[in-house]
């Protein structure tokens, strides 16, 4: 009784990350990287899969201006989703559901805005769209920085800076 009195005091005294279910590190993660979709340019979709982990991380950087706003979202399957089915599930996001039978999550939370950021854009060119999207975009290359988060005691994310290129349509 005396040591599980002691393990709770020590774990109320303990940061919550120490808990958590799942390290969601993108140096074992897979990234895809989406920026048009069948009927042109689109906002960057950034896909972080932690198979080992199984969890994906979804990061959106919107196209409308040069303020790049940023979104992310963690998402939790089933500790028996394979590969494969992550996959199905990513794919599905930004195609056209080609996928029936995709896993579906478990748990899925929104990361707070200061966890993600961008800190720095440059241009980096211009590229011609065509069809229901058309114009001229500029192309910039936009860097992230993602903090360390552990909002709950299901994942603890561990921070990491990345790039992604952003298509704005010019004015």
């Amino acid at each position: 009784m005396i040591k599980a009195t002691l393990l709770l005091a020590l774990a109320a005294t303990m940061p919550i990350s120490v808990f958590a279910e799942r390290t969601l590190d993108t140096k074992n993660a897979k990234k895809l990287e989406v920026r048009h979709s069948m009927i042109g340019v689109r906002s960057t979709l950034l896909f972080y899969t932690f198979s080992d982990q199984q969890a994906i991380l979804t990061v959106l950087i919107d196209n409308q201006d040069k303020t790049f706003p940023v979104a992310a979202r963690v998402y939790l399957f089933s500790k028996t989703t394979t590969d494969e089915e992550l996959g199905k599930w990513v794919n599905n996001q930004y195609s056209d559901g080609l996928f029936v039978d995709p896993p579906t999550p478990e748990h899925n939370l929104e990361l707070p805005q200061e966890v993600v950021k961008v800190a720095a854009h440059k241009k980096i060119g211009e590229s011609a769209s065509q069809g229901p999207v058309d114009g001229i975009f500029e192309d910039y290359e936009v860097t992230l920085i993602v903090n360390d988060y552990a909002g709950d005691s299901k994942f603890k994310l561990t921070g990491f800076n990345d790039t992604a290129k952003v298509h704005v349509k010019k004015q």
